[in-house]
């Protein structure tokens, strides 16, 4: 009896569909293992884009507030390519980010760049 309450507890953990086991969500839940690096990257987002890129203003249709947004990308499309394309280019030259005040070192960019490659949903 005992085996058979052992093995009905842990079919969920085994067979996707039964006992009310989920399939996976289109974009990772904050906590969960696809977005572990969300604090830092939300650390510098607060810091340097959520004056343009949040909820409220969402330049570029871009909103930075949570992994949602990120993983949505902006008008531009890909959240992630794009950020690092426009940290990358000098300052006053169209699409620069960010468009005023201090501009992240090379060495800022490729940190926010390798953790946004660690948030990426795993399929």
């Amino acid at each position: 009896m005992k085996a058979l309450f052992l093995l009905l507890l842990a079919t969920p953990l085994f067979l996707p569909g039964v006992a009310g086991a989920q399939s996976a969500p289109k974009h990772p839940d904050p906590q969960g293992p696809g977005v572990k690096n969300w604090e830092a990257v939300s650390k510098v987002f607060v810091e340097r884009c959520y004056p343009c890129h949040q909820a409220d203003k969402k330049r570029g249709g871009l909103s930075l507030e949570g992994p949602e947004g990120f993983f949505a990308g902006g008008d531009s499309g890909s959240a992630q390519v794009e950020i690092v394309k426009r940290l990358k280019l000098r300052e006053g030259e169209e699409g620069a980010m960010p468009p005023k005040g201090p501009r992240m070192s090379p060495a800022e960019v490729g940190n926010l760049s390798r953790a946004m490659a660690a948030l990426r949903p795993r399929e």
